[in-house]
């Protein structure tokens, strides 16, 4: 089954058990741009896709479902979803840590879900995974307004 077609059921399954409000739904493709904290590209930006990131905001949570694809097999990766106020991260943490960890299969895939609490003046969010070994490999998306 299609990979995308199952994160969007799981994705349409949680956004059942939210009572009805105002729902944002957008598909990003994961890339290795190194970013700062608050998301703007740290050199050179690279479009290379490496699988996406689908990002639910509805009422007060956000949430962030990736599928990586071609990353290293049988690596682990640490999910961190960063909110953005103002133009600044609103907690980024150390690469180390993490919302929850992604492991990829002998072949390179994997996906992993994070979901968190919308921070009070939030406006945007990005999605980084950070290999757990070497934080200096990554995939990571461009912001997006919610």
């Amino acid at each position: 089954m299609n990979l995308k077609l199952v994160v969007l059921v799981f994705l349409a399954t949680i956004a059942s058990n939210v009572a009805a409000a105002a729902v944002s739904v957008h598909s990003v493709p994961l890339t290795q741009t190194n970013r700062e904290c608050n998301g703007v590209p740290n050199g050179v930006v690279k479009t290379q896709p490496f699988g996406f990131v689908i990002f639910v905001k509805a009422i007060n949570q956000l949430v962030a479902t990736a599928s990586l694809q071609g990353a290293s097999p049988n690596t682990e990766y640490n999910a961190r979803l960063i909110q953005l106020k103002n133009g600044a991260a609103v907690s980024c943490g150390p690469c180390q840590s993490g919302g929850a960890t992604l492991k990829t299969d002998k072949n390179g895939f994997g996906t992993v879900q994070v979901q968190n609490v919308v921070s009070a003046g939030a406006t945007a969010s990005w999605f980084v995974l950070n290999k757990k070994t070497d934080c200096n490999s990554f995939y990571d998306t461009a912001p997006q307004s919610f």
